[in-house]
């Protein structure tokens, strides 16, 4: 991972983006172990947001979140996570009538670069869930990610959609119904 940050270090310098950068990402990461199987934390706001709370009392619960409603099922919010790093989070409930929450939607209203927001990402990410557990090359030249958690799969990667297209995405597995190894608990 260092050898990737360094090598993009460089090309930020070297391109120019090194001031935008600094500005736009320069929080530093903080390395804090976050256990999803229950739900996900918010560090700024300070809030837990469970699994499967229905739609009807997260709004109600985390309206000091700055909630925007976009859609029935799905709500945007402004905050902190992953160790220090601020961006938008998306909440998707499923069904999206009566249903729970069961998929979170990382992303950034802008960026400098898709670069240089990747390794941000990429960073945070490892800080906060460690290495990946499968990382596949692809051809747009950003690995796609995968975390396998008890309880819910972490994804990052790029797809190309009227462009490139990041994607951060933790989702609600039913793993969460195994019982734990005696190692583990």
């Amino acid at each position: 991972m260092s050898e990737r940050i360094g090598a993009l270090e460089k090309a930020v310098k070297h391109s120019g983006e090194a001031s935008r950068y600094n500005l736009a990402y320069g929080s530093a990461v903080r390395s804090v172990r976050m256990d999803v199987s229950r739900g996900f934390e918010i560090e700024q706001p300070a809030a837990f947001v469970p699994w499967g709370i229905s739609e009807a009392q997260f709004e109600q619960d985390f309206a000091a979140l700055g909630l925007r409603h976009i859609t029935r099922g799905y709500f945007t919010a402004h905050c902190v996570s992953l160790g220090g790093l601020p961006h938008e989070l998306g909440f998707h409930f499923y069904p999206r009538e009566g249903g729970g929450l069961n998929e979170l939607e990382f992303f950034r209203s802008s960026h400098v670069s898709l670069a240089i927001s990747f390794e941000d990402f990429q960073r945070h990410l490892e800080a906060t869930f460690g290495e990946p557990t499968i990382t596949v090359p692809e051809p747009g030249g950003f690995p796609s990610h995968t975390w396998q958690l008890r309880g819910a799969d972490v994804v990052h990667f790029v797809i190309e959609r009227f462009g490139p297209e990041q994607h951060v995405r933790i989702k609600r597995t039913i793993s969460y119904l195994k019982p734990r190894p005696a190692h583990e608990r």
